[in-house]
């Protein structure tokens, strides 16, 4: 098209503005008479747009092309590198003393049986997600259940010896559970890359080799923590060549040193407020949310129909539902050896059991009992079972041992501890004169002595509610009760749990339930080890995110698919209606995707707690301050003065912690620091700046809001028995200092202070509808003080 052409049928700007006739000239005959600017504005055609375009992918192509290349002769460099410098590496390595991770790290490495390969894909996954996840321990792990009883265990090797002692699989047995996670599993992917673990028949030296455009390493590497580790090595390894100009990358970074005391100490600290968070979180509310109110007297029972048949309904209904919560008996041995050979209402194991069944919060239970006569049966059902072991406590058999435990437990859901202690003696004296009779010899466990497994759990978990319930009676516990908790806690809700032969199908996949979550927690526990920082801000940020990579790796690749909701997982991207929907259509007739899901994220938000104020006025200490103060404390030696005066107390507290820190925490060596390294830790510390502005906070609020959706669909299902109230109250938690922080989600309209506050809203209904219809809190305390909360926030 000609220039003619386009001013003949274009008039000028001015013209056209003013809607005079155009000469078309330029300038226009017009503007010159007018003495304007002329200006013609020629619109490009489809076909010059087109063209445009084409001009910008060739551009595009050739900076490729130019990439690839480039690349291309790196790699050559790096090969011709690696051949010709084995040796002057090696005897580089030897020289210079370098790390035991560095050498490890080898060219040619002896140990490899496994193969990274990095390759790409056409096809893109919705819920691709990069996730660099430690895998030492997701294909050898099996957590080790803490044991009350040591001693008599190492004494006496009975028949359930097995289940709660062997932690380990053997390597065959590990290899044939795992043989398709164990041949090929994905450790990390980021769009159309990933990285994935491949098992190789022969061992192979350390090779970098590209291969139709893939790329593959071959090394002896399994987890993302070796990787890191052994990186960082070969850029030491780099830092002490003679020549560095061979290398196709520029070396900028210092040589990594070995985690010294400042970082250690940060890792305690995180370490502990996380250890404290959860503490808080599953046990703060115990007297509320796990107890139950007892009978308030004296009270005549007059059911409508035979007792015998209520409670072969209560047991049956519980053995349906609730039983695979805690797993306290193995049902066909106890059916068998109590319920099968005499009326059940003559079986003090079966009453002290219902006693417990009616302390339950399951509206099928209240189907069968009214929900204001539960009380009263649990208190005729513990009454019969203590007048029927009355003449047979000095007896040791399974009968005694499975009715004193359960009297405990009973006692235990009323708030009756002193009591529940009394009958718990009883039961462990019984427990340890009958292990003996249950020594293993031949390998194989009768249905006896799997039931014997299985009371110990009972009698472990309410030996560990008792001693948790004494903590937290506790005004001012000592360091010394630090490590009882983390001891305690470990295995309070998810005990190791070995599955018996003729275990239900249902039974097996809740005890697999089980296994997999022990495992998550030992890899988040894990990453602490591995996690380096200049300060407390990053090293919190970082463990956060790291945090989120295991569990994003743990949901997606070591939990069954069966186990997992296919929701895009720490991102409420989807409305109420996707969510719900895609929920009904998936989630059928089990509770577990649900459940898990609900785990997952709830782990999440306790540690997301630990490392945020309770509200904006909660400001910590400047540094300046804290320095200044533990000088004074150092000169002074003023430890309590203080105490009567909040600040102050505050204070002290803080030395007396650094103080701790300064003598190792009393565990570790690598802890020991001088005064002039804790007078940098103060300054690492800079807590002053913590708040509701750490990257994964923004993240724990989506995940909070995706959890009030979680539960309103659960209490929708006829499973809805399963909801643990603590997961409310930490949704609740989170969300109101959210809200007292005035929270915004960063680049998120939909996530606002008005949606915070209706979740909140629901969350408070569904804490009063649910304490109400389950005889706890009968004086509605605790709601009103939730209440009181929300109100004066909002």
């Amino acid at each position: 098209m000609s220039s003619e052409t386009v001013l003949k049928k274009t008039p000028c700007n001015g013209c056209r503005e003013r809607k005079r006739k155009c000469s078309y000239e330029q300038p226009c005959a017009r503007c010159i008479k007018f003495n304007i600017t002329c200006t013609f504005t020629v619109v490009p055609s489809p076909k010059d747009v087109e063209y445009i375009q084409e001009l910008e992918y060739m551009k595009q192509i050739q900076d490729i092309q130019l990439q690839i290349s480039t690349m291309e002769s790196e790699l050559c460099t790096l090969k011709l590198a690696r051949d010709k410098n084995v040796e002057e590496i090696q005897t580089s390595r030897e020289t210079n003393s370098l790390s035991p991770d560095t050498r490890s790290m080898s060219v040619h490495s002896q140990d490899s049986d496994s193969v990274y390969q990095i390759k790409t894909e056409k096809d893109e996954s919705y819920y691709d997600y990069p996730s660099p996840v430690s895998m030492n321990n997701t294909l050898e792990y099996i957590p080790a259940q803490s044991n009350h009883y040591d001693s008599q265990h190492k004494q006496n090797q009975h028949r359930h010896h097995h289940y709660h002692q062997d932690r380990t699989f053997k390597k065959e047995s590990r290899q044939e559970l795992f043989a398709p996670l164990y041949q090929k599993q994905t450790i990390a992917k980021c769009k159309a890359i990933e990285a994935t673990i491949t098992k190789k028949s022969s061992q192979q030296p350390w090779t970098l080799t590209v291969q139709n455009g893939n790329m593959s390493i071959e090394t002896h590497i399994s987890s993302y923590a070796e990787l890191m580790s052994h990186f960082e090595g070969m850029a030491t390894t780099c830092l002490y060549q003679t020549s560095t100009s061979k290398l196709p990358f520029p070396i900028l970074k210092e040589p990594c040193t070995p985690r010294d005391a400042l970082g250690a100490a940060l890792g305690m600290i995180t370490w502990r407020k996380y250890g404290k968070s959860r503490f808080k979180s599953l046990a703060g509310y115990t007297p509320t949310l796990l107890h139950y109110d007892g009978a308030t007297g004296v009270t005549v029972i007059a059911p409508t129909t035979s007792m015998e048949t209520i409670t072969m309904r209560l047991v049956y209904t519980y053995i349906n539902c609730l039983h695979v919560q805690k797993f306290y008996i193995h049902v066909p041995s106890f059916i068998q050896l109590f319920m099968t050979e005499r009326s059940v209402i003559q079986s003090p194991a079966v009453m002290a059991l219902c006693s417990i069944i009616c302390q339950q919060n399951c509206k099928h239970i209240s189907a069968i009992i009214p929900e204001d006569a539960l009380s009263d049966y649990g208190a005729y059902y513990f009454e019969q079972a203590r007048e029927l072991i009355a003449d047979q406590f000095d007896e040791a058999n399974l009968e005694t041992l499975f009715t004193f435990t359960f009297l405990a437990v009973s006692k235990i859901l009323i708030k009756d501890d002193k009591q529940a202690d009394r009958y718990l003696c009883i039961a462990e004296r019984i427990y340890n004169v009958l292990l003996p009779q249950y020594k293993s010899q031949d390998g194989s466990c009768s249905d006896e002595s799997v039931l014997f497994a299985r009371i110990y759990r009972c009698l472990h978990h309410s030996r560990s509610a008792i001693l948790i319930h004494e903590i937290m009676e506790t005004e001012n516990p000592s360091r010394s009760v630090i490590p009882r908790i983390a001891h305690l806690m470990e295995d309070l809700d998810d005990a190791y749990i070995q599955p018996a032969q003729d275990d239900s199908p249902r039974e097996k996949q809740y005890i697999q339930v089980r296994r997999h979550i022990n495992q998550l927690r030992e890899s988040i526990r894990m990453t602490i080890g591995n996690i380096s920082a200049p300060d407390f801000m990053t090293f919190i940020g970082t463990f956060g995110h790291q945090v989120e990579m295991v569990m994003r790796h743990w949901y997606r690749h070591v939990l069954p698919v069966d186990f997992q909701l296919q929701i895009p997982l720490f991102e409420g991207t989807w409305t109420d209606i996707e969510f719900f929907t895609h929920l009904e259509l998936e989630c059928g007739d089990s509770p577990i995707p649900v459940m898990v899901t609900l785990i997952l994220y709830n782990e999440y938000l306790i540690m997301s707690k630990s490392y945020v104020p309770k509200r904006p006025g909660d400001t910590p200490p400047d540094t300046t301050e804290l320095l200044e103060k533990f000088k004074h404390v150092q000169n002074h030696a003023c430890h309590h003065e203080g105490e009567g005066h909040d600040k102050m107390y505050h204070w002290v507290k803080i030395i007396q912690k650094l103080a701790h820190i300064k003598r190792g925490g009393g565990s570790s060596k690598d802890l020991t620091m001088n005064d002039e390294e804790i007078l940098e830790f103060i300054k690492v510390l800079n807590i002053s700046q913590i708040g509701f502005n750490i990257p994964f906070l923004h993240t724990a609020v989506v995940v909070a809001l995706d959890m009030v959706r979680l539960f309103q669909f659960l209490l929708s299902r006829d499973y809805s028995c399963f909801l643990d109230l603590r997961w409310v109250m930490n949704t609740w938690q989170l969300l109101m200092r959210a809200a007292k922080y005035k929270y915004q989600q960063p680049g998120d309209e939909e996530v606002t202070l008005d949606r915070i506050r209706a979740n909140l809203i629901l969350c408070l209904n569904i804490m009063r509808d649910q304490l109400k219809s389950s005889r706890r809190d009968s004086s509605g305390s605790f709601v009103e003080m939730m209440e009181q909360e929300f109100k004066s926030l909002f």
